[in-house]
């Protein structure tokens, strides 16, 4: 990659608590079903039903982020400068092109990863809307900073404002 290029990765920390999230869940609904079959407490029932709705759970949320565990983490990169990108797994955004930046996590009810992970959202001039998943594990003070320090000086000042507006009353509100 190119010397300019800055690389957003998240935290190995971030990861192996999703890792562990995901499939300690998965795991813990396997043996909570091996404990309700022995029908050895009151409870087993209840043991059995928490397994089949935890299990499911479990993988479909390690499923989902399976991506966050390869290539180290990377979640997008920043060439940085006038003709400063966003450069993503599915092509590139140019920085005068964003008209607003956030991290959102949209509850759709027909994509059920929209309930358990947030995405960047882009929107653009073009009234095209990007989102680049995160998996919950790029830290939001990370985010703040990276769109600060290398993208803001070169983002419309429309979306300028957009963003001072969102981002400095949460400063203040701490």
């Amino acid at each position: 990659m190119d010397q300019n290029i800055i690389e957003v990765r998240s935290r190995l920390f971030h990861r192996i608590w999703l890792f562990l999230g995901s499939v300690g869940m998965a795991i813990a609904s396997v043996w909570l079903f091996f404990e309700g079959i022995k029908f050895e407490y009151r409870m087993s029932l209840n043991a059995i039903v928490a397994s089949f709705i935890g299990l499911p759970f479990g993988l479909m949320t390690f499923l989902w982020s399976w991506r966050a565990y390869t290539k180290k983490g990377l979640l997008f990169s920043i060439k940085p400068g006038e003709n400063g990108q966003i450069i993503y797994r599915k092509g590139a955004v140019n920085f005068r092109d964003i008209k607003e930046i956030d991290e959102i996590q949209e509850f759709k009810l027909y994509k059920p990863r929209t309930m358990v992970f947030s995405d960047l959202t882009i929107k653009t001039t073009q009234n095209k809307t990007i989102k680049i998943p995160t998996y919950n594990i790029l830290a939001a003070h990370a985010f703040k900073d990276n769109v600060e320090k290398y993208i803001y000086p070169y983002m419309t000042s429309e979306a300028q404002q957009k963003w001072k507006k969102r981002y400095e009353k949460k400063a203040t509100v701490a």
